[in-house]
């Protein structure tokens, strides 16, 4: 971390408490996203809860967790025709 930081060029004292917050705050931002998609919360009102100006922009950024719950309705599709054997 304090090489990205470095990199940044902002003096060492106040960028680490910067990058620390800021690594927290998205951190945070993210997790709730996550938690949301995964309790069934649509992609629309996600957005709309993030602040996303589109619904594009979750999609990219969410696209693996979207992915996974793809996999999962898969999953509960094929269980449930296999049911009908």
């Amino acid at each position: 971390m304090q090489k990205a930081i470095l990199t940044l060029n902002l003096s060492s004292d106040i960028s680490w408490d910067w990058f620390i917050l800021l690594v927290a705050k998205t951190g945070l931002r993210h997790t709730h996203a996550s938690i949301l998609l995964f309790a069934g919360v649509s992609i629309a009102s996600v957005a709309r809860r993030l602040g996303h100006s589109s619904m594009n922009t979750t999609q990219k950024t969410y696209l693996h967790i979207i992915q996974e719950l793809e996999n999962r309705d898969i999953d509960l599709v094929m269980r449930s025709l296999s049911v009908l054997n």
